[in-house]
């Protein structure tokens, strides 16, 4: 797993600049943010890290109101330290629960146990709990599922949990997939879950189509790979999306509809999106 760049970024007043860093800092590569008081923290893998790019935002910045910059490499972080010392259970109501080893199991409920290790997607990130939100309201029951850029895990083993058939999570960070593998175990659902380390060309045609696409990735791999997703797509499938602003829906949609998907629900928590995608022409579930 790369070490991230993380830049920290200052706005007075905090709007609209630091909405409109959030696009072009994605543009720049970010696949993470955080917001606080007037502040945004920005994450961008080491290895993809383009220096000129970030300057170049930063200058665009100043026009609207950037005060602060400041940036600085953040090694590889042991995450389940971190969420021993910090994670909470995530409850969707009485209807589901994402929690830690180290927490008792509920009385009622989906109950799913995750253990973060060196990986993102425990369910605290508004667009992890979009996804799950919209699996629990349309439950994946007997079918063929992909999870792309599946994190720890979460998605896929929800969505065999909720009686999908088998899923096959895809990650391309490798210990992130390991740890997703210890995931599956960790919830019994080995025999449905397959994880495999790779982008979306690790999903070959012998595995078939599937009923049920889910990506929660960024705007930038989500536009690029919605072809890919098309080709991967059963007759009668939908696709998942999230990972992205409301804003980006329309640039979304853009690319999708090259493809002949059309965005037919759009849900948001916290600033998040999450999209269901039909193909066109086809009667909404």
């Amino acid at each position: 797993m790369s070490a991230y760049v993380e830049v920290h970024l200052v706005f007075e007043p905090v709007d609209p600049g630091r909405d409109i860093a959030l696009a072009l800092l994605a543009d720049a590569g970010c696949d993470s943010f955080r917001e606080e008081g007037e502040g945004l923290w920005a994450y961008v893998p080491e290895d993809a890290c383009d220096v000129e790019r970030l300057n170049a935002v930063q200058e665009q910045l100043q026009a609207v109101g950037l005060v602060g910059w400041t940036q600085r490499a953040v090694p590889e972080t042991n995450w389940n330290a971190v969420w021993e010392s910090e994670y909470a259970p995530v409850y969707f109501g009485k209807r589901a629960v994402l929690r830690a080893p180290f927490h008792a199991s509920p009385e009622a409920g989906l109950d799913v146990v995750i253990r973060p290790e060196m990986s993102f997607g425990t369910g605290h990130h508004p667009t992890t709990k979009c996804m799950v939100e919209a699996l629990l309201d349309a439950p994946p029951t007997g079918l063929r599922v992909l999870d792309m850029g599946a994190g720890t895990g979460v998605l896929a083993v929800v969505a065999v949990l909720l009686g999908a058939e088998r899923a096959l999570a895809v990650e391309i960070d490798p210990g992130a997939a390991e740890n997703a593998q210890s995931n599956v175990a960790l919830n019994g659902v080995g025999g449905r879950v397959e994880v495999r380390c790779g982008d979306a060309t690790a999903v070959t045609p012998e595995d078939g189509q599937f009923d049920r696409v889910l990506a929660n990735i960024n705007r930038n791999v989500l536009a690029k790979d919605f072809s890919l997703y098309d080709r991967m797509a059963a007759p009668g499938a939908e696709i998942f999306t999230s990972g992205f602003f409301p804003n980006d829906v329309a640039f979304l949609a853009e690319h999708a509809r090259d493809c002949g998907w059309e965005p037919v629900e759009e849900r948001t928590h916290e600033g998040w999106s999450c999209v269901r995608w039909n193909r066109m022409n086809r009667e909404p579930r």
